[in-house]
């Protein structure tokens, strides 16, 4: 997730913008990677449900960022509708750093939602008959 975080967010003509440059959320999808990358460490040390559910939770978050500014820089492209700029408009696309920290993110949540089940099944109390 932090990867691709500072890699190319939205390309115009060879020129890119990246998920830390204004107005985009890159940063923000950062801190809730760094906040899922210390949960997940943490539950190897220690496994703890809440620590499982930190990381999906984050990761969830930053599926919520990518997919936000996904919208906003379609909604931009859309938007170009000024003579020769229109024609430009077929240019205009999403970087793979915006896939990467989308891709990352729906990695992380689901990661964190297996551990959480795994947890739970681990510690649910069996009885005589499944013997």
């Amino acid at each position: 997730m932090i990867g691709g975080t500072f890699g190319p967010w939205a390309i115009l003509l060879g020129h890119s913008v990246s998920g830390v440059d204004f107005p985009n959320h890159g940063w923000l999808a950062a801190v809730f990677a760094a906040l899922g990358s210390v949960a997940f460490a943490d539950y190897l040390r220690r496994p703890c449900l809440w620590k499982a559910a930190l990381g999906a939770v984050s990761g969830a978050a930053g599926v919520a960022v990518a997919l936000y500014d996904r919208h906003e820089a379609r909604h931009a492209f859309s938007g170009i509708h000024i003579g020769l700029v229109q024609a430009l408009q077929s240019f205009a696309r999403i970087g793979w750093g915006l896939n990467l920290t989308m891709a990352a993110s729906i990695t992380m949540a689901l990661a964190g939602l297996v551990l959480a089940i795994d947890h739970l099944v681990a510690r649910r109390p069996t009885s005589s008959s499944d013997r």
